[in-house]
């Protein structure tokens, strides 16, 4: 019998049912939890959603998070700051944004905690009467009088950030047992991931699987980001990764957006097949003006840059005529 979804599972698959019903005018249904697509090894992938004409598709869904220690401190953040908004509303404390300072707190200690801060913030209030900006003990405060209650944000301290190599590298770890998870027939195979980091953006994300090599992956047909609750972002979609390998445009318009920002990424990362494949495209259609993304012309141009200093001179001509 198949454990009950999380919650968390279950909004998240209605948002993204509501998502593509939107996009492709038709309605989806849900029509299978955890639908087993290996009886040896009990592979199986979350939903199976059905449009009204019968079109299944496989949707196999993860969360995007930096690390577990992350997310348990994340949660313990988001109960504490509820109950010390409840808190401080309480003591009649409104109209603030307040930024915490970075910290370590235990589930058990967040009751005691959060009376003695909302004790200190208070006071801090009081203290600076009609001030619009201070600080009390690493809280900064910005007074916002249209504001009827209170409002948080954390700032987990000074550190290196690199939205790209963290999305990287969770998808390294993460699409291997995925793609085994949506081996199954007749269906379009979907990878939806559910943000729960601060700082990765969709163009983090296309900018790390743009370097991936899809060929291993061959069940995965598409995969969306939800940035945000209800945003979502095509990142990955098979016929765009084929386009560039097989150097054909795109007939689906749709994915020209995202066909050009692959090739802005991997022409940065000098892949010779981004190379090949615009300047197949360019000499087909007789111009460069289908390469309609600014930051994939600058790569190009480097790209041709590095031929002319390898001497290569007749293969970097073509950029520039």
């Amino acid at each position: 019998m198949a454990k009950a979804k999380e919650q968390s599972e279950e909004e998240a698959i209605e948002r993204f049912r509501n998502f593509l019903g939107l996009e492709r005018k038709t309605a989806f249904a849900i029509t299978g939890r955890d639908v087993e697509v290996n009886s040896v090894t009990h592979e199986n992938f979350d939903y199976q959603l059905q449009s009204q004409d019968g079109a299944k598709i496989a949707v196999e869904l993860f969360r995007l998070i930096e690390s577990g220690e992350e997310l348990a401190r994340q949660k313990v953040f988001s109960e504490f700051v509820e109950k010390l908004k409840t808190e401080l509303l309480t003591r009649g404390v409104k109209g603030y944004f307040i930024s915490t300072p970075e910290f370590l707190l235990k589930k058990r200690d967040i009751p005691a905690y959060t009376a003695r801060i909302a004790t200190e913030l208070e006071q801090a209030v009081k203290n600076n009467g009609e001030a619009k900006e201070f600080e009390h003990a690493s809280y900064e405060f910005t007074k916002i009088s249209s504001l009827e209650s209170i409002a948080f944000s954390y700032s987990s301290g000074a550190r290196n950030i690199d939205p790209r190599g963290t999305a990287a590298s969770i998808f390294a770890s993460k699409l291997p047992k995925k793609n085994k998870q949506v081996a199954v027939p007749d269906h379009e195979r979907m990878i939806l991931v559910v943000n729960w980091t601060a700082y990765i953006s969709g163009e983090d994300v296309i900018r790390a699987l743009s370097g991936f090599d899809f060929s291993v992956y061959e069940n995965i047909d598409k995969i969306y980001f939800e940035r945000r609750e209800g945003e979502f972002e095509l990142v990955y979609d098979r016929t765009v990764v084929d386009a560039i390998q097989n150097k054909q445009l795109i007939p689906d318009i749709s994915a020209d957006s995202l066909m050009l920002q692959y090739a802005r990424y991997q022409l940065g990362e000098k892949k010779p097949e981004a190379y090949e494949y615009v300047k197949t495209i360019t000499t087909q259609t007789g111009s460069m003006d289908w390469l309609a993304d600014n930051g994939a012309k600058e790569n190009l141009i480097s790209y041709g840059e590095d031929l002319v200093a390898k001497d290569q001179l007749d293969e970097a001509m073509w950029i520039v005529r």
